[in-house]
């Protein structure tokens, strides 16, 4: 577990030698996350509408994304 508060859930998820930010926004607003280390956000995953906007992911409300981070 990375971060979370009342909107913000945000840990990180490990497989072997990978490793992903999975990040959920579960309020009714828009909320943003600096990201501490570099990574690329997952564009290709149904349903998600996280961008990233110089290091800080840009969550609507009640909305989810992955980043994959570096080896």
């Amino acid at each position: 577990m990375l971060h979370h508060d009342d909107a913000l859930l945000i840990f990180e998820r490990r497989l072997e030698t990978r490793a992903w930010l999975c990040v959920f926004n579960l309020s009714q607003g828009p909320r943003r996350y600096a990201l501490a280390t570099a990574g690329e956000l997952i564009t290709d995953v149904p349903g998600s509408m996280v961008k990233s906007i110089d290091g800080t992911l840009h969550l609507p409300a009640q909305s989810f994304g992955y980043v994959q981070l570096p080896d």
